[in-house]
């Protein structure tokens, strides 16, 4: 199975064509970086370098396979961004139940505030009567 540090590990001597100077971007040594993109190529069952002894150069499944991890890791990476800021609050979603007379005075102004504030929280108002809020625990 293939794993985000592996695509990171490709994109790193994709961008570098280099494994020495990938391992040292990547802060690891140069022996572990080429079993691990071995191993990404044995999971793939497709070459993605051509190995010289002091360069790599990118196959056609190489360069496409590239293209394509860039975009998953931007996606993974806006993921793990969005799930830290749903969990401070910063986005999602807030419903706000209130009764007529609120909608007058404390609303309108709480409202935008906390929507300037939370440009990434949607707000969904709801009235809620007297009727309602007694049948609603």
């Amino acid at each position: 199975m293939i794993d985000i540090r592996q695509m990171r590990y490709f994109v790193a001597v994709a961008e570098t064509l280099h494994f020495g100077r990938a391992a040292e971007r990547l802060h690891i040594s140069q022996p572990p970086l080429s079993r691990q993109i071995a191993t990404l190529e044995k999971e793939l069952g497709v070459r993605l370098f051509d190995r010289q002894s002091r360069r790599a150069t990118l196959t056609p499944a190489g360069r496409r396979f590239l293209e394509d991890a860039r975009a998953v890791l931007i996606g993974f990476d806006q993921a793990c961004q969005n799930a830290r800021m749903a969990e401070r609050g910063e986005i999602g979603e807030l419903s706000v139940g209130f009764m007529m007379h609120a909608a007058y005075t404390v609303l309108p102004g709480l409202t935008r505030r906390y929507m300037a504030s939370h440009p990434g929280v949607r707000v969904e108002l709801r009235e809620v009567t007297r009727e309602s809020s007694a049948t609603q625990c």
